[in-house]
């Protein structure tokens, strides 16, 4: 896992881990705080990937403005398909959660032989 945050976090952080990397679509860090996505202006996902004997594998970030659906966020998941070991931060705009019951949720999906895969996420979010 990552031992240094750059950013200030403003309501805490949230991690998740997922070892082997799944398949199917995963779940690895589910928001239900609506504190947490209300105080920042920016969320950070930093990620700690190996691949393993993987193919690849896709980050995706779903949000539900608190009408119980969840809504992927257009264009993230084009720009978080792993293909290789990687540790790096994606940042992205903190997006307005009109329902009291807001939620966030951040999933994974590998494809190939999950052997030897591991994904170590952390969210943070903070004010620019």
């Amino acid at each position: 896992m990552l031992n240094h945050i750059r950013y200030a976090p403003t309501s805490g952080l949230k991690r998740g881990s997922v070892d082997p990397v799944p398949t199917d679509e995963t779940t690895v860090i589910e928001v239900t705080e609506k504190s947490f996505l209300d105080e920042g202006s920016q969320l950070a996902i930093y990620y700690d990937f190996q691949i393993g004997n993987l193919d690849s594998a896709i980050l995706r970030v779903y949000i539900d403005p608190g009408d119980g659906e969840y809504y992927q966020i257009p264009g993230i998941d084009e720009d978080l398909t792993l293909l290789t070991d990687a540790k790096e931060v994606y940042a992205l705009p903190a997006y307005p959660t009109p329902g009291s019951s807001a939620r966030l949720k951040i999933t994974v999906q590998g494809t190939g032989d999950n052997t030897g895969s591991k994904l170590n996420l952390t969210l943070a979010n903070r004010n620019n």
